[in-house]
């Protein structure tokens, strides 16, 4: 049989040591007593006469769990509760040669604090992104969007028969540029139709003026065809005159004179024959 002795100390100061570990990191090393308990092999952090004294109970199945895994030759790591009640990341594995149970766990608060400052800087790059694309698109709107609002305005204003619309011009960058061609071509469209007015009323104008004329050589026309109807009618009756001497009716028209002559020399052959009818003389 042979013995070694080592001196437990070495021993301790390894499983003491907290490199990596933090303020609140601690190494838990186990020996199954049996199925509900096992004893330390080292001092704890809060309990430094621990070691080889003090049991921890495996009845409680969350608290105990990463011992049970590492005391059942299982390696892994998660976040669970310790025997203190504290939430934290543990490690654990198996020493075989041993025949301990190492568990390795340290508070989640100060584990996690690497992750929570990176999501933090992360939140706050973003929450600076944001607001940088916001400002962007607050100035991008005043100086761009906006100008453009107001040109579609005056634009549609000016369709609607407004030509004194003007927008106005603020520097002299690409939109001071349109917004100066934008007042230039009003200009130019204002007298174009300004022109276009007067050469309408100068038309409108001279229409009158033909259209009086040609109403009043209307009325002209049917005043001269009244007389003109007025003297058909009168020669067509014609005109009468009596001779009291001779006892004769002249009757004249222009377009019968000759008709009434013979019918006049007829009326005087046939007094002639009552007057001489006794004597049979026939006057020619």
């Amino acid at each position: 049989v042979l013995a070694l002795q080592i001196d437990s100390q070495h021993v301790f100061r390894v499983l003491l040591d907290k490199t990596g570990l933090g303020e609140s990191g601690e190494t838990v090393v186990a020996k199954r007593l049996n199925k509900d308990s096992a004893l330390l092999m080292a001092p704890l952090k809060f309990d430094t006469e621990a070691a080889f004294k003090r049991t921890v109970s495996l009845s409680d199945r969350v608290r105990a769990a990463p011992l049970l895994h590492a005391l059942d030759g299982a390696r892994g790591s998660a976040i669970g509760i310790d025997y203190a009640g504290n939430k934290v990341v543990v490690a654990w594995r198996y020493l075989p040669r041993m025949g301990w149970g190492m568990v390795t766990k340290m508070d989640a608060a100060e584990a996690l604090a690497p992750y929570y400052r990176v999501r933090d800087l992360s939140l706050m790059v973003l929450a600076l992104a944001f607001l940088s694309a916001l400002t962007g698109a607050i100035v991008l709107g005043r100086r761009i969007v906006l100008p453009l609002k107001f040109m579609t305005g005056s634009a549609q204003a000016i369709s609607s028969g407004n030509f004194e619309q003007r927008v106005a011009v603020a520097g002299r960058d690409e939109l001071g540029q349109l917004a100066e061609s934008f007042n230039t071509m009003a200009d130019r469209l204002q007298s174009s139709y300004a022109k276009l007015e007067e050469q309408v009323r100068q038309r409108t104008a001279e229409l009158t003026r033909a259209l009086t004329q040609e109403q009043n050589t209307k009325k002209a026309l049917h005043f001269s065809e009244a007389r003109l109807k007025d003297a058909q009618r009168i020669a067509q009756v014609g005109s009468w005159e009596m001779d009291l001497v001779n006892g004769e009716l002249q009757i004249t028209t222009e377009a019968g004179s000759e008709a009434w002559r013979a019918a006049d020399k007829k009326a005087k052959i046939s007094q002639i024959e009552e007057i001489l009818d006794g004597e049979s003389v026939l006057v020619l």
